[in-house]
């Protein structure tokens, strides 16, 4: 599953089971009820191609919203990530203050 930060660009981030892979925030199932047990949101950028969002859309649509409680903890990570750069930081941070 991937969360989407900014649909017209493609940003997405993607949940794993674990925290295995960049830094992750841990997101409870009980909170999200989408998910089938506790899981973690990876915080690194993933561009995903408008064709491929499309059709994800139209075969599975959108599963669920993950909860906000998990939002100042996610834009830390990935203010904090030095693989990520200053203009898409900028970004970033605009686009997690307009979702409040």
């Amino acid at each position: 599953m991937k969360v989407c930060l900014w649909y017209e660009e493609g940003w997405f981030l993607r949940i794993n089971t674990s925290d295995a892979f960049r830094p992750c925030v841990a997101i409870e199932k009980s909170f999200n009820p989408f998910l089938k047990h506790d899981s973690h949101v990876e915080c690194a950028l993933l561009i995903v191609d408008e064709y491929e969002i499309e059709q994800t859309l139209l075969e599975r649509g959108v599963v669920g919203r993950l909860s906000l409680r998990h939002k100042d903890d996610i834009l830390e990570r990935l203010l904090g990530a030095t693989y990520i750069n200053e203009k898409n930081k900028a970004e970033l941070k605009r686009i997690f203050s307009e979702n409040n």
